[in-house]
C-alpha cells in the first residue's frame, strides 16, 4: 500500500494531491478533502451538526469572513446586474455567478479545515472550480424545473443529486455528469435520511438570514459543514458495499440532467418578461412583450 492510499474494505482508494485534486496551500498541499471521516455514530442529524460545529470553531474567524465575502459579493452581482442586463440574461448570470460563489465558498472552507490556508482568491478561482460552478447552476436549475413539475420533484431532484458537488470537488468524478450519475447511487436507499439532513441544515442557514442577515456569516459555513459531515458518511458507507443496485434515475441522469436545465432555461426566457417592472411617465408598469403590445396596438 502505498503512503497516501487509504483502505477501503477490501480495496486502496488513491487519494489525489489537494482537496478535490488541485494543491491549495503550498507545503500542506497534501491534505485531502478524504483525509476526513465521520465516526459511524455521528452518521445521524445531530451528529452531522456536532462535526461541523468542531470544524467550524478550529477555523471560525476565516469561515466566516470568507462566508460574509461571498454574501456581499452575491449582493453585489445581483445589484449590478439588475442595472446593466436585460431581463433573462440577468437571471441567467445572476444564477451563474451565485453558482461560482458557492462552488468557491464550498472549495475554500474544505481546504480551511484541512489545514490548507488557502488563499483568498480561492473564492473566486481555482482549477476546479469553474466546472464545479456548472455543478451547481445544474442543480439551481434542476431545482427550478422540479418546481415547475410541481414541489414533489423538486424535492426529488434536489436529493438524489445533492452530493454531485463534492464528489467533483473531490476528484472522485472527473466530469459533471458523472458526478450527477454516482451522486444518485449514492443516496440510492438513503433518500429520507438525506432529505431530513438537508431540511436541517436548510432551516439552520435560514435561521441566520432571519437574525438580520447577520447570523448568516456563521450558518452558511456551518450548513456547508454539515452538509459535508452527511457526505462523508454518505461516501464511507458507499466505499464499503461491495456491490451497487442503481435506479431508473441514476442509469438516465445522461438525458435527464440536460433536458430538465434546457426546460428551466426556457422557462426563465418566456416568463421573465412579464416580470421585469420597466419605468414610464404614469409609474412603473409591468413589462410586456413585444407580440402582445403589437396586438394590442391593431
Amino acid at each position: 500500500m502505498k503512503p497516501h492510499d487509504t483502505p477501503v474494505g477490501d480495496r486502496e482508494v488513491p487519494r489525489e494531491e489537494g482537496v478535490g485534486g488541485v494543491p491549495l496551500g503550498g507545503a500542506q498541499a497534501g491534505v485531502t478533502a478524504t483525509s476526513f471521516s465521520v465516526p459511524p455514530e455521528h452518521c445521524a442529524l445531530r451528529g452531522y451538526v456536532k462535526m461541523a460545529w468542531e470544524w467550524y470553531r478550529r477555523r471560525a474567524l476565516r469561515l466566516s469572513g470568507a462566508a460574509a465575502l461571498t454574501v456581499l459579493l452575491v449582493a453585489a452581482v445581483e445589484k449590478i446586474a439588475g442595472v446593466a442586463l436585460p431581463t433573462f440574461a440577468q437571471g441567467v448570470a445572476v444564477l451563474y455567478a451565485e453558482s461560482w460563489l458557492i462552488a468557491g465558498f464550498t472549495l475554500f472552507a474544505f481546504a480551511t479545515i484541512a489545514g490548507q490556508a488557502p488563499s483568498w482568491r480561492t473564492l473566486f478561482y481555482a482549477p476546479r472550480v469553474p466546472h464545479a460552478a456548472l455543478v451547481v447552476f445544474l442543480q439551481l436549475l434542476l431545482t427550478i424545473a422540479g418546481m415547475l413539475l410541481f414541489l414533489v420533484p423538486a424535492v426529488l431532484l434536489s436529493v438524489v443529486y445533492s452530493v454531485a458537488l463534492l464528489l467533483y470537488l473531490e476528484g472522485r468524478e472527473k466530469t459533471v455528469l458523472g458526478a450527477f450519475r454516482t451522486s444518485a447511487r449514492m443516496v440510492r436507499g438513503k433518500f429520507w435520511r438525506v432529505a431530513a439532513a438537508l431540511a436541517l441544515l436548510w432551516a439552520l442557514m435560514l435561521a441566520g438570514l432571519m437574525a438580520a442577515g447577520v447570523g448568516v456569516v456563521i450558518t452558511l459555513p456551518l450548513s456547508i459543514l454539515g452538509f459535508f459531515a452527511l457526505y462523508c458518511c454518505l461516501r464511507d458507507e458507499y466505499d464499503r458495499t461491495p456491490a451497487h443496485g442503481t435506479s431508473w434515475i441514476a442509469r438516465n441522469t445522461t438525458w435527464v440532467v440536460p433536458l430538465l436545465a434546457a426546460f428551466a432555461l426556457l422557462f426563465l426566457l418566456v416568463i421573465t418578461p412579464f416580470l421585469s417592472p420597466r419605468e414610464s411617465a404614469g409609474g412603473g408598469e409591468r413589462a410586456v412583450p413585444s407580440f402582445l403590445r403589437e396586438q394590442g396596438t391593431a
